[in-house]
């Protein structure tokens, strides 16, 4: 049994992707090992909060030093960089444990010059392919891991509608507005055709954002619904009454887990594309996010290909079992015992002299990041 010990900052609203995959992973790896969070900074999360493993909040240095000496786990897990800088800032030298930091999706560094650890685990094979090939990190283990979704207990069937439910789960804000106004005109070419409930779940991130989305969809004709309260940090509820999900990164494999329609996003469409195998690793690459980039883009080609799924049966439930299929062998978090074990067994025997090298290789990104604080 390996002692784990998770850390995690509470910036911004405390919600969004990686602290959800925090959350379920913490708890698969439990099942094993020993595991607790820590959520660092003065704000909040409440997905960390109420997972059962939560230990507490940390806003100083010092304290996080005297809860890692007291707790003396064998691994420290950072889940964003500037939790590693919290840990790092701590001086802890010759009792540092050994580091483990997940990258979770996001644009590779713009230099070759990014945080270090014992091991790093990557989300995504954009990330992954930019590690591997960066003679920086020779001295420390980079793994691709994706897998981070629970497969529900029950895969329920939407509610007797005559609707064609679609769904778009996303933060509300500038990076993902295309995604949104995209998914916008999908459902109101669809419409011409089907009788269309669009909802689009998430939290306001820009106002600016919020307000254009709220103007735009005043002037659709379909049904709608736009749901940024608190039901929105659990915007994955809302994925088995919906028939087509439009999603980035773990809300599109999240879908899949129930064997839904799926859609990503591609800089070179005009809509969301469908993902088949035509496509799917390409879009894997970038994390299935607004980066991503497909050969197979002509929107007519994705409307083909939906209403065949949609008016046939058969189709449909051949997609669904693909789906299915996709999910377990990237996305299942029941996978991950034997895959997260190697990579901390892998960081445990690592020779102690070279934890010098966690300093020297972080010290320009851990000054970098002291003076944008202050300034």
């Amino acid at each position: 049994m390996i002692s784990i010990l998770f850390l995690i900052e509470s910036g911004g609203l405390g919600a969004g992707g990686h602290y959800n995959s925090l959350s379920i992973i913490c708890n698969e790896l439990s099942k094993h090992n020993k595991t607790r969070i820590v959520l660092l900074g003065n704000g909040q999360s409440n997905i960390i909060e109420s997972n059962k493993h939560f230990l507490c909040k940390i806003d100083k240095t010092i304290d996080l030093k005297r809860k890692i000496i007291a707790l003396n786990p064998d691994i420290v897990h950072c889940f964003d960089t500037n939790s590693l800088m919290y840990l790092l800032s701590t001086k802890i030298f010759r009792k540092l444990p050994k580091i483990v930091l997940s990258k979770c999706g996001g644009p590779n560094p713009n230099n070759k010059y990014y945080w270090f650890a014992d091991a790093i685990i990557n989300f995504s094979l954009e990330n992954h392919y930019w590690f591997k090939k960066n003679s920086r990190y020779h001295n420390s283990t980079i793994h691709l891991i994706p897998n981070r979704i629970e497969k529900p207990d029950d895969v329920l069937n939407k509610t007797n509608s005559t609707e064609l439910k679609i769904l778009r789960v996303s933060r509300i804000g500038s990076y993902y507005k295309k995604t949104l106004f995209s998914t916008i005109e999908l459902a109101e070419v669809l419409s011409d055709k089907y009788s269309i409930k669009l909802q689009i779940v998430g939290v306001v991130q820009d106002i600016s954002t919020f307000k254009e989305l709220e103007e735009r969809l005043q002037s659709v004709s379909f049904s709608f619904e736009l749901i940024t309260d608190n039901r929105a940090f659990f915007g994955s509820s809302y994925i088995p009454d919906s028939d087509i999900v439009v999603g980035t990164g773990r809300s599109f494999m999240e879908a899949m887990s129930f064997g839904k329609i799926v859609l990503s996003p591609a800089m070179n469409s005009r809509f969301p594309v469908l993902v088949s195998d035509d496509n799917f690793l390409e879009l894997f690459e970038k994390n299935f996010s607004e980066r991503g980039l497909t050969k197979n883009f002509e929107p007519e080609r994705t409307l083909k290909l939906l209403n065949e799924i949609i008016q046939d049966s058969e189709e449909r439930d051949k997609y669904a079992k693909k789906s299915l299929d996709y999910f377990n062998k990237y996305f299942n978090v029941a996978q991950i015992n034997e895959l997260y074990s190697k990579v901390y067994r892998d960081a445990l025997i690592r020779d102690p002299s070279k934890k010098v090298l966690i300093y020297t290789r972080n010290l320009l990104q851990l000054i970098k990041s002291i003076v944008s604080k202050r300034g």
